[in-house]
């Protein structure tokens, strides 16, 4: 049994698509603006959905037919000895005497619809999906389920409350540090659009000691790293003006008639942030290591991963427990799945492996959760 007939159902043919736009795409409540200027860059990723043995041909879904695409397309079918064609739309797709198609989107968010067609989606049913990927859902479904303590703690409202809540929130991390005598945790939070992916349009606010000239003293001021880049970053005298900073580049990349939510969450000092990917077969799940994820210095959007046991080595104990509480989530986010004998699935999940001075932080749980889920999520 070759790679491809484990990971995927029974077919005749593939095709694949990299939705990155759309009303079924990952950024389908960003601002026009960012869906143009992200999406176009993407098309040719499709392929890395593809698990192929060297004997089939693997269509792309895409309008891109640039001589840049063509190259990429050529490119990357040499290195995995496959044809890639690419594949205007699915009436034209399914126009074609196909047998059983296999459509494989980079996320499946909803399937399309040819009740005539033979066919079938791969990836978590659009319900998981939706769930796992709304980071206000998410968050919200996480701390009900009883997984509070594996997630920062969180605010979600609405990106016109950010500003107030915001400072409320501020006003809660100080307190809570100042109680657990450390002071000298850096205080700020992470605020992105309930379905920001990428960090477009997200805002890190961070609590920094500068100093202005060489004889100046060091003034407290706030650090404001728009898309969680160093590039762009701002300096602010006070939170208040800050977080209407973050208000602005948040609200300029999302569509709030589509969603308007916002969560804001502590910002947590890490050691790590592995990936941690998974496949499901017939509704099955079998996490995979650790996977190392690359970011440019200064900056918090992944633009890349590797192996993460090449790279680091591999802590045997916590793996094993990251990999029970993945499957554990899982298995509760897919309880009410009907037909999950049926899913074949590949997702992935960021992980953060926090710092000693957080493990500190966390030495009361009781005191941590209570100070945020009970009052202002």
């Amino acid at each position: 049994m070759n790679q491809e007939t484990k990971i995927y159902p029974e077919h005749d043919h593939l095709v694949s698509r990299h939705n990155v736009v759309g009303k079924d795409g990952v950024l389908w409540s960003a601002d026009q603006e960012v869906q143009d200027a992200v999406g176009g860059h993407y098309d040719y990723r499709a392929v890395d959905g593809f698990f192929l043995d060297g004997n089939r041909q693997g269509h792309v879904l895409t309008q891109n037919n640039s001589p840049e695409f063509v190259a990429q397309m050529t490119y990357r079918g040499e290195i995995a000895n496959a044809n890639f064609t690419p594949i205007g739309s699915f009436t034209e797709l399914f126009a074609r005497p196909h047998e059983r198609v296999l459509y494989i989107p980079y996320i499946r968010l909803q399937d399309p619809e040819f009740p005539n067609a033979n066919w079938i989606s791969y990836g978590l049913p659009p319900e998981v999906t939706h769930r796992a990927k709304n980071k206000r859902i998410f968050h919200e479904w996480l701390a009900n389920a009883g997984f509070a303590e594996h997630i920062p703690n969180f605010v979600a409202t609405h990106i016109d409350a950010v500003a107030e809540r915001g400072k409320q929130m501020i006003e809660q991390v100080t307190n809570l540090y100042h109680e657990a005598g450390m002071q000298n945790y850096p205080v700020g939070l992470m605020i992105r659009g309930a379905e920001c992916d990428g960090n477009y349009g997200a805002v890190v606010l961070k609590q920094d000691t500068i100093r202005i000239g060489t004889f100046c003293p060091e003034k407290q001021k706030i650090l404001l790293m728009p898309d969680g880049k160093s590039k762009g970053s701002e300096y602010f005298d006070d939170w208040e003006s800050a977080l209407k900073a973050a208000t602005t580049h948040i609200k300029t990349s999302m569509d709030i008639e589509k969603e308007p939510n916002v969560l804001m969450t502590r910002l947590v000092e890490l050691e790590r942030s592995p990936g941690m990917a998974a496949v499901m077969r017939r509704g099955i799940m079998h996490c995979l290591e650790w996977n190392d994820q690359w970011k440019a210095q200064d900056e918090t959007a992944c633009t890349g991963t590797s192996s993460y046991r090449a790279m680091y080595g591999m802590d045997e104990e916590k793996l094993q427990q990251s990999q029970i509480l993945f499957t554990e989530i899982m298995g509760k986010m897919m309880t009410n799945t009907p037909n999950r004998e049926s899913v074949y699935a590949m997702f992935n999940i960021d992980l953060m492996m926090v710092s000693q001075k957080e493990d500190e932080l966390w030495k009361d749980p009781t005191q941590i959760l209570i100070s945020f889920h009970g009052t202002l999520m």
